[in-house]
């Protein structure tokens, strides 16, 4: 990620806030663009002087362990020059190319004393390069404004200057400081959800759609549905929708803590990793593999059935009739079951919505399916479909078959994120194992527990806890005694270390424990 600072300020009023910022570092080479150079030698010579010395710097960073931190910086006069087209052609006159490879080597660019206009165009300069990145633009006033409509994403800040930019903006934040956690965070979260929510849209459809087409092959291209038309209206209404939905919103495959201590973790999901071909084609050969298996799957288990005249099945071991809808009624109560549990499979953050949605759309089908074929209530039952769910769940060959096929369905997944965690994990994978033994071991020591039920209210009850001799720390002795916990706000109160010794914990900046022999005191 390169920063660049666009500003109408001075110069000097400019790079002293890229220090005070830590833009530019004091080990950082500050490479000069600016008209008062310009005037001493030719706009020419000075940026081949420039070229050569960061291409310089570039081939001598193989050789040697030492790399020179380079930061630009440039005015408008300056960059007016380099903009401006050469009427002699693309020949000596035109530097943008020149100026965008001493920027490509740079870490830090400064542009200062800029008129509105030329920060849009160094965004449409930026967005036209050879890498063609992502550019993002944020500012604070009107004169920012055709910058941020500029860049591919803008982001306003609302403040003393007015709400001009605000308004212009895709997203606005009260502060800059909120910039990190907005991107680092509700940016990654973001790509998570909304790529989860493409890629399981197609294959959960792959799934709905591919066993109708098998069924034509055995209906004599008839046209005949496989499902009811009570499941294929609410299919992607009311089975499946309200998961995936919840899922788009909270979901968090690592905590905002990770996220903000470690940015690395971007990497895993840069160049739109999620939604590339590979990731499309392993959703959709899934999809494919799982209708085939509840196709299939339901028609092999009974492979002893026959078919008769009138177009019913008749099995002869449990003397059952079984019809074209209860068959397809197997195949999409395996379906439902299957692509709901798939989702569950790939939630990391759990609330009580997750369950009250994934859950309840299984037992809302269930319900559904008992209503609409007038088990619940009689006044309400379709012809073709009364008593059909009842009579397929009637059946222990039924019974068993939905819970095989859901199980032969989700196998391959479970396999794949099983093997891929454990021979290469990404570092996104690695996050998540190391919170999961976090959160282990805070839950299994009485410490951790009780300090993280303290932090809200502490009580004669709560705060009161045996600790395993084990987890005393330092050089004390085994204690069977009582553990006392005392708190208060963050830098305030006396440190205890200094007179109880090293059976003193400090715990996350808020408290202290201390293990002391003799009878119960309140700290």
């Amino acid at each position: 990620m390169k920063v660049w600072v666009l500003t109408g300020d001075k110069m000097e009023t400019a790079a002293a806030t890229c220090y005070a910022s830590k833009l530019f570092r004091r080990s950082t080479q500050i490479l000069e663009l600016t008209k008062k150079r310009t005037e001493e030698q030719s706009l020419h010579d000075v940026m081949f002087e420039l070229s050569r010395t960061v291409l310089r710097q570039r081939s001598m960073s193989g050789l040697s362990v030492d790399c020179l931190d380079f930061g630009l910086i440039i005015d408008g006069a300056t960059l007016t020059a380099i903009l401006k087209p050469s009427p002699e052609g693309p020949g000596s006159g035109n530097y943008c190319e020149v100026f965008l490879e001493v920027c490509r080597n740079c870490s830090a660019v400064l542009c200062c004393r800029m008129a509105p206009l030329q920060k849009a165009q160094i965004v449409k300069l930026i967005k036209a390069s050879k890498e063609h990145p992502i550019t993002l633009a944020i500012g604070d006033g009107a004169n920012d404004v055709s910058m941020i409509l500029e860049a591919h994403v803008g982001i306003g800040i609302m403040g003393k200057e007015g709400r001009q930019a605000a308004r212009n903006s895709d997203y606005a934040i009260p502060k800059f400081k909120h910039l990190k956690k907005m991107l680092l965070v509700h940016g990654h979260y973001y790509y998570i959800r909304i790529a989860e929510l493409v890629q399981y849209f197609f294959y959960k459809n792959v799934c709905f759609i591919f066993p109708q087409f098998l069924f034509q092959f055995f209906c004599g291209f008839s046209q005949q549905p496989l499902y009811d038309t009570a499941y294929l209206t609410l299919y992607n209404i009311s089975f499946t929708s309200l998961p995936i939905l919840l899922y788009s919103l909270v979901e968090q495959h690592v905590t905002m803590d990770t996220l903000k201590r470690d940015p690395s973790l971007y990497k895993d999901i840069a160049k739109n990793s999620l939604l590339r071909w590979p990731v499309f084609l392993y959703w959709t050969c899934l999809g494919v593999f799982d209708a085939v298996v509840f196709f299939f799957g339901a028609y092999f288990l009974f492979d002893n059935t026959t078919f008769t005249s009138n177009g019913q099945l008749m099995t002869t071991n449990t003397q059952m009739m079984f019809g074209n809808w209860t068959f397809g009624t197997l195949v999409f109560t395996v379906l439902v079951f299957t692509v709901t549990i798939k989702l569950a499979l790939d939630t990391h953050h759990w609330t009580w919505i997750n369950h009250f949605v994934i859950w309840g759309s299984l037992l809302f089908y269930v319900i559904f399916s008992l209503l609409w074929g007038g088990i619940i209530w009689p006044f309400l039952n379709y012809q073709r479909m009364y008593y059909v769910f009842m009579q397929m769940l009637s059946s222990g060959p039924a019974w068993l078959s939905i819970i095989l096929l859901i199980t032969v369905s989700l196998l391959p997944d479970i396999i794949k994120k099983v093997l891929c965690r454990a021979m290469c994990p990404t570092p996104t994978e690695r996050a998540q194992g190391a919170e999961k033994l976090t959160q282990g071991v805070a839950h299994s020591t009485p410490l951790l527990t009780s300090h993280r039920r303290s932090l809200k209210t502490r009580s004669a009850d709560s705060s009161q806890t045996h600790l395993p001799e084990t987890a005393v720390p330092g050089s004390c002795e085994p204690l069977p005694q009582k553990l006392l916990l005392a708190h208060w706000p963050e830098g305030e109160g006396p440190d205890l270390r200094s007179s109880v010794g090293p059976c003193a914990l400090r715990l996350s900046g808020a408290g202290f424990a201390y293990y002391a022999p003799g009878p119960e005191t309140s700290v």
